[in-house]
Formats: structure tokens, C-alpha cells, sequence
């Protein structure tokens, strides 16, 4: 199920939950402008500041580019949410698993380049169905996004 946005803190959040709740074993793949995004090894008190809503100043982003990630999951405090992500560079947070605000993966997903960013829910066939659905609902874009690459079967 291809979801192309729209992207703030609230709707990253939502889509995670939803996903969760609707397809438990849905892979959530993301493309996203990586320049937007914390480094990936903040120190833990850093984390923890923002949970509680504390004013932080975040570690520059590792590199700025184009890049596929999978989202695992959440972590809510009263004054912020964090997403769990999995990395495809093991060097990058503890083995390739970082922390970062719900509102810098939504700004990475906007990307701000000129191409768009989404995320691909991957998931059995039968809970896709349903999960479109629920997306839909929820004010989704379900549609594939485009991010510059060019497409194979267009002749570019």
C-alpha cells in the first residue's frame, strides 16, 4: 500500500499506529531526504529531553540524501514522539537502529528538494485491503510518490 503523505508529526504517527493495528507483520518502508533527520547517535539524555518536551538542540543529520529505511515503530512521552527506525547502514545509531522525532521524519518525507517522499506499507495480501481502507479514511494520499528516479517502462 503506497502512501505519498501528507506528512506532519500527527499523520507519522498515525500511519505507524494504524499500520500496527491493522496489519500487525506490515513492513513499513520509507523514502525519505535524510538531511532532515537528527544524527543518528544522540546521546541518551538528548532523547529523553525531547520526550518530555524539553527544548533540545539536535545533533546535525549524518549526510543529506535520497534513502530507503524501515519504520519499526514508536515511543510517545508527554511532550514528543520518537520513531524507531531501522536502518539499512549498520554503522548509523546501534547497529543500524536509531531514534528520531516524529516531526523530522515527517519534514524528511516532505523532503523539501523538489521530489516527494512516501512510505510503502508491506504486508500480506489480505490485510492490505483493509489497511488501504483505514489509511483512506484517515486522510492518506494512497498513491505511489514521485521521487526523481526515473521510471524504467517510461523511456527515461
Amino acid at each position: 500500500v503506497p502512501v505519498a503523505g501528507p506528512w506532519n508529526a500527527d499523520t507519522v504517527v498515525s500511519l505507524i499506529e494504524i499500520s500496527a493495528a491493522t496489519a500487525p507483520g506490515c513492513t513499513l518502508i520509507a523514502n525519505l531526504r535524510t538531511g532532515h533527520l537528527w544524527g543518528s547517535r544522540p546521546p541518551a539524555r538528548l532523547l529523553l529531553d525531547h520526550l518530555l518536551g524539553r527544548t533540545v538542540s539536535p545533533p546535525p543529520p549524518d549526510w543529506d540524501c535520497g534513502h530507503f529505511l524501515s519504520i519499526a515503530g514508536c515511543v510517545g512521552g508527554p511532550g514528543g514522539t520518537l520513531v524507531i527506525i531501522r536502518d539499512t547502514y549498520p554503522q548509523l545509531g546501534w547497529d543500524g537502529y536509531h531514534l528520531q522525532p516524529a516531526e523530522a521524519v515527517a519534514a524528511a518525507l516532505e523532503r523539501g528538494d523538489g521530489q516527494e517522499g512516501g512510505v510503502l506499507c508491506a504486508c500480506e495480501v489480505p490485510e492490505a485491503e483493509a489497511l488501504a481502507g483505514r489509511l483512506g479514511e484517515a486522510g492518506f494520499g494512497l498513491r505511489h510518490w514521485n521521487n526523481g528516479s526515473p521510471d524504467g517502462g517510461s523511456g527515461d
